[in-house]
């Protein structure tokens, strides 16, 4: 088991720290991961790690996840990234826990290719893009309990197939209004918190934030 603790990750030209198929339950923790060209931290093809109280900050992408991994990401503070959090690929499933993503000059959080995953109690503002954006036909993530807001576009963009679970969530605030959905799929959206965009036993607030206008979201690499 690898553990990578206390450690001060910068300056690197690809990713800071990179946790693949031959590392199995190895942990990220209590780490300083800054101003890395791709990722801060990659978990990619393994299965147990976990993420723990990093300061992820002015990436390329703060944290990643794809080619089926699931790793625990919890507790960490990702701020001024490209993007926050990026999930790719089929089989890819993540928990997600009390992280913050703050100020991505893109979008909080990306899911695409079929990607799942599981996130709750997360907080996502200042994205110039989409708060979070979940594309491409199998992405059914599920998102609980979570604040999105200050986005420069929709709280939430569901675009070309993708569905998933929304519930509970706090979407107002954002200047594209709560939702945007772009030929979405199969979605679940309940007891949701919104500015615009209503579904069964969400809660509408702020009607008047549909005349902002709406920012465009930068598209995952």
């Amino acid at each position: 088991v690898l553990v990578i603790a206390g450690s001060k990750v910068s300056g690197n030209a690809g990713t800071g720290i990179l946790l693949g198929s031959a590392a199995p339950s190895s942990r990220v923790e209590d780490c300083t991961v800054e101003r890395n060209s791709d990722e801060g931290i990659l978990v990619a093809a393994t299965r147990g790690c976990a993420v723990i109280r990093n300061r992820v900050r002015d990436n390329a992408v703060g944290i990643g996840v794809l080619e089926g991994a699931s790793p625990r990401v919890e507790g960490n503070d990702l701020a001024g990234n490209g993007t926050g959090i990026g999930v790719r690929g089929r089989g890819t499933n993540p928990v997600v826990v009390g992280n913050t993503v703050s100020g991505t000059r893109l979008t909080g959080v990306v899911m695409d290719e079929a990607a799942l995953g599981r996130f709750e109690g997360n907080t996502v503002s200042g994205a110039g893009g989409a708060g979070i954006w979940v594309d491409d036909a199998g992405s059914a993530p599920d998102f609980s309990g979570n604040q999105v807001s200050a986005s420069g576009a929709a709280g939430v963009l569901v675009t070309d197939g993708a569905g998933g679970c929304y519930r509970s969530n706090d979407l107002r605030g954002n200047a594209g209004g709560s939702w945007k959905l772009d030929r979405p799929g199969d979605l679940e959206r309940t007891g949701n918190l919104e500015d615009t965009g209503r579904a069964p036993l969400d809660v509408l607030d702020m009607p008047d934030v549909q005349d902002r206008p709406a920012g465009a979201p930068g598209r995952p690499n």
